[in-house]
């Protein structure tokens, strides 16, 4: 048996929870220097990747088969930090009158992500933007009012950058357009993603100061941002327009 400090409770069940959001099992690789965890949503047009700094004396992998129960498990504790006991087939918590064992399952149980962190790393990007958490909610609360699509369009307009939620394939279908700000280097295409995708974001495990990154060969974006100890991707598959 070894041992897992997390001095931020919080702040590590809102690391846990951006891949719980995007997924329903993952596998934790843990080094004395960190924890990794990459995973990707069910129909695959989100990836999630990030990294937890923490004091470890386990060396391996623990496989999560359900991230939204450990994340409820670990929310019921009132402590600021931690101590998790890690078994061979089990994390272990005891303290501040709670006991919970979370049992872990094989490696060949979940499957990971084809893309692999030292190509999320490398990635290279051609546009790079600064974007605010709180813009980010804002944008997903405007899905109502155009509640017949689920298309996000992210573009410019000389040096404004905008979002424009509507279907652009059909005719007669509302639209609800939003200036997010202001740009020095415009976009050459438009980017068109799915809301749903967008909803899946734990924008708390990114923190206020968001920056968002676009790939106009490949027409992907990514979100990156973090918090003291954490830092967090994501990368969404988007059309180009």
């Amino acid at each position: 048996m070894t041992k897992i400090h997390i001095d931020n409770r919080q702040e590590f069940i809102s690391f846990l929870d951006s891949f719980a959001s995007v997924s329903e099992s993952f596998i934790i690789d843990v080094t004395k220097e960190k924890m990794a965890v990459t995973c990707a949503s069910p129909d695959n047009t989100l990836i999630s990747y990030g990294e937890y700094v923490a004091n470890v004396e386990y060396e391996g992998v623990l496989c999560i088969p359900n991230g939204k129960r450990l994340v409820s498990l670990l929310s019921s504790i009132q402590a600021i930090d931690l101590d998790l006991m890690i078994h061979t087939n089990a994390i272990e918590y005891k303290g501040s009158g709670i006991n919970f064992k979370y049992h872990l399952v094989d490696e060949d149980w979940i499957k990971a992500p084809a893309l692999k962190p030292e190509k999320i790393k490398a990635f290279q990007y051609d546009t790079s933007y600064d974007i605010n958490s709180d813009t980010i909610r804002e944008i997903i609360k405007s899905s109502s009012f155009a509640p017949d699509t689920d298309n996000l369009y992210l573009f410019t307009e000389k040096s404004e950058f905008k979002c424009e939620l509507t279907d652009r394939s059909k005719d007669n279908t509302d639209s609800y357009v939003m200036t997010i700000g202001e740009v020095s280097e415009p976009l050459s295409i438009a980017f068109s993603l799915r809301m749903d995708a967008l909803r899946l974001l734990n924008l708390r495990s990114l923190q206020e100061d968001v920056k968002i990154n676009f790939n106009t060969d490949l027409v992907v974006i990514s979100l990156t941002g973090g918090t003291e100890n954490s830092s967090i991707t994501y990368i969404l598959t988007t059309y180009g327009t």
